[in-house]
């Protein structure tokens, strides 16, 4: 019977996933990455049922603390790289 210790099981699973990507231990992410943003109203339909606010520079409705998930919780974690794009606008006061 093989023992594996624990001081050595992660090692052991990173060279079994070096060795055979494929068929190697999964990989799942243990926290949730996500950008904190402010998003103009109404482009989600999420957006209905969220508290709206009117931003004072150009007078738009917002939401605020919306977040935009990067990876979630518990999601396996591949190895195919995409780029990011996202569009972003910061508004500064003129007064400062």
């Amino acid at each position: 019977m093989l023992t594996v210790s624990r001081a050595t099981a992660v090692a052991r699973g990173a060279v079994l996933r070096a060795f055979n990507k494929e068929r190697g231990p999964r990989r799942y992410a243990r926290t949730s990455y996500g950008i904190l943003r402010t998003e103009q109203y109404d482009l989600f339909p999420e957006h209905r049922e969220a508290k709206k606010t009117r931003d004072r520079h150009d007078g738009k409705f917002n939401v605020v603390n919306t977040i935009d998930w990067l990876l979630k919780l518990v999601t396996q974690i591949t190895l195919s790289f995409r780029p990011l794009t996202l569009l972003l606008c910061n508004v500064l006061d003129a007064d400062v």
